[in-house]
């Protein structure tokens, strides 16, 4: 599927690559037609940005993983785009269905985080649990492919080859 983007996005996107490149901890923001924001995190996690149309966050090194986590985050967020960049590529995904569609299970996830908000692994399942249900998928264990499919997600690649700027990727290795 392919995700369009202005010529000022690709620029920041650009940017953000060469911004991040090779550091050793996670970082994350926002991207807009003016530039980004940044949030430097730790080797493992970041706040996100969760109010911004589009959000976006660096993990270090080659692994273009989609974490339950950040499958979390971007649910619950306002962010109806985001971007995980890695060194070498950039996944874009964006949310196809309409904003209220989510509006009840939102609540009901936010409901479990308060209530088990001590219980952190437990939280952790209940939410998984709930979105597997509602999108009916499993995002613990489903392709990407798969996940964007049956929940209502468009996604795109771009590849940075040094010395060459990006390339359109298809996602293969």
């Amino acid at each position: 599927m392919c995700i369009p983007v202005t010529t000022n996005i690709l620029q920041t996107c650009i940017q953000i690559r060469y911004f991040v490149y090779q550091k050793s901890q996670e970082f994350a923001g926002s991207i807009s037609e003016d530039g980004f924001t940044c949030t430097k995190g730790q080797t493992d996690n970041v706040l996100a940005d969760i109010k911004t149309p589009f959000s976006w966050h660096y993990h270090p090194g080659d692994r273009l993983d989609f974490s339950l986590t950040d499958w979390i985050v971007f649910v619950l967020s306002g962010s109806r785009k985001t971007a995980l960049f890695t060194d070498s590529r950039v996944l874009l995904l964006s949310k196809d269905y309409p904003e209220d569609r989510c509006s009840a299970l939102k609540e009901e996830l936010r409901r479990i985080c308060q209530q088990d908000s001590r219980y952190s692994a437990l939280m952790f399942a209940k939410t998984i649990r709930i979105l597997n249900r509602f999108f009916n998928c499993a995002f613990e264990s489903d392709r990407l492919e798969e996940i964007c499919r049956k929940a209502g997600f468009s996604f795109g690649y771009l590849k940075f080859k040094e010395g060459e700027g990006y390339v359109p990727d298809t996602g293969d290795e």
